[in-house]
């Protein structure tokens, strides 16, 4: 690191980014509802893993895990991922999530 400045500062960057997003995520799970966390989570996880041709998340979870990542219930959670069924949102099957409507999941948090 001493002998390559680039390397350091982009290190730097990096872990910076990181520690805003663990803050935004810790400040996130008392001041929004379990939808808008569960919607914040879920558009982390596409623009870092991002979606595959037919708009489904590159990465499989249940929805026990996507449960602990927002703390909350499995209950609640199925409770929130039907209600986005519902309205079109997005299609749980499985351990597949596949977005059905990506600008009106962005509306959904604003």
């Amino acid at each position: 690191m001493k002998t390559n400045n680039t390397f350091a500062y982009e290190l730097m960057m990096f872990y910076a980014e990181e520690l805003h997003w663990s803050e935004q995520k810790m400040g996130s799970l008392f001041q929004l509802s379990v939808k808008e966390r569960f919607i914040v989570n879920l558009l982390y996880l596409i623009d870092h893993l991002g979606l595959d041709k037919e708009n489904v998340l590159k990465a499989e979870l249940t929805k026990t895990d996507l449960a602990a990542c927002i703390g909350t219930t499995y209950e609640t959670m199925h409770r929130v991922i039907s209600e986005m069924e519902n309205e079109n949102i997005l299609i749980f099957s499985g351990k597949r999530i596949k977005i059905a409507d990506l600008e009106k999941l962005k509306l959904d948090f604003v």
